[in-house]
């Protein structure tokens, strides 16, 4: 499991393990994605590939969808409204700079998280989550 220790400037100074894991989410995002013939990888005829694809870009994903937890990545997108029944689920990205792509803060309706988790209540229920990214 991920771990974050947040300091008291509220900024996550998580372990290296963290920041690998963002980092291979990337890698993988745009090695292992295209517009080719051969764009994804592995077998998406259900389309768990692509979805994982799409969530991930969004900031979010299961690592295991029966446990009901998303792990949090860097999104690619400014900003991404889910549109639900109880009401709208927004992801905002604030980045220090263009190229920003470090998890500095990371919020939900405003309160720091304490780890780089998100439990799916927490989306069903509408809300935000903001990502602060640095350099």
């Amino acid at each position: 499991m991920y771990r974050a220790i947040i300091a008291s400037t509220n900024e996550i100074a998580a372990q290296r393990s963290d920041w690998c894991h963002s980092a291979m989410v990337a890698k993988i995002r745009s090695e292992l994605y295209n517009n080719n013939y051969n764009g994804y990888a592995g077998n998406d005829d259900c389309g768990e590939m692509s979805a994982w694809y799409v969530m991930s870009a969004m900031g979010i994903y299961p690592v295991n969808p029966a446990s009901g937890l998303y792990d949090l990545t860097v999104p690619l997108f400014d900003s991404v409204t889910i549109h639900l029944p109880s009401g709208d689920f927004t992801i905002t990205t604030k980045r220090s700079r263009a190229d920003a792509t470090k998890m500095r803060r990371v919020a939900l309706n405003g309160a720091p998280l304490q780890t780089l988790q998100l439990p799916h209540s927490s989306i069903v229920g509408g809300g935000t989550l903001t990502f602060e990214l640095s350099r």
